[in-house]
């Protein structure tokens, strides 16, 4: 039986945040301790997240699992499959130079900014996966919003094997699942949680809660 944990999720606007503290935070968490931590690692192409590394040894230091996430761009609409082959490389090569990660890395889609075809949308995400399973990944998790994957997926996309990180920050028991899922892996569940920064002042953080059955 898989237990409940707790989790956060850190960019470079988490620069200061204090991790010998990390299990005092200032807003309470259920449960409250906090187990792991994902860490931006790279946007698009040739954008490497400026505190990845710290934030990554600063969460190794404090006993986190770690792991690391892709933010997509999909700008390039006259190849996207291309496209997806060059962020997946650029994650891949960023990965490869930060402390060794516990946790499956992770596609973060909530952006169409070329506005894709429903298709190419998924041919984008296949793709993707694809070259990561080239590099020997072959576990990995997708991120993404329920107003996202609804609209800009086709209702048979048939992407509910590859576990799912859910952003929802309503007050509820369970969130929605967008179609295709019929789970969620970690659930993003508020976007308020506060930590104690280096300066003393408070850091705001997003925070996951989920199960430890998703580890490497």
């Amino acid at each position: 039986m898989a237990n409940l944990i707790t989790g956060i999720d850190v960019s470079k606007y988490q620069f200061d945040i204090d991790w010998t503290k990390i299990q005092q935070p200032i807003t309470p968490f259920d449960p409250p301790a906090i187990v792991f931590a994902y860490i931006k690692a790279t946007e698009g192409v040739g954008y490497i997240d400026p505190n990845a590394q710290s934030n990554a040894t600063g969460a190794k230091g404090a006993g986190l699992k770690i792991g690391y996430y892709h933010f997509a761009t999909l700008n390039n609409a006259a190849n996207p499959v291309a496209d997806a082959q060059s962020e997946a490389q650029a994650f891949l090569v960023a990965m490869a130079k930060l402390p060794a990660h516990d946790l499956p890395p992770v596609l973060d889609i909530e952006k169409n900014v070329s506005n894709l075809t429903k298709q190419q949308v998924l041919d984008w995400i296949h793709s993707f996966y694809s070259e990561l399973e080239k590099n020997g990944v072959n576990k990995y998790i997708i991120y993404s919003y329920k107003y996202f994957l609804d609209p800009y997926l086709p209702a048979n996309h048939g992407l509910g094997n590859i576990p799912l990180w859910l952003a929802n920050y309503s007050k509820v028991t369970a969130p929605p699942l967008p179609i295709g899922w019929n789970s969620y892996a970690i659930w993003q569940y508020r976007s308020d949680g506060q930590f104690t920064g280096k300066s003393g002042k408070p850091v705001p953080c997003d925070v996951n809660k989920g199960n430890d059955g998703f580890w490497l």
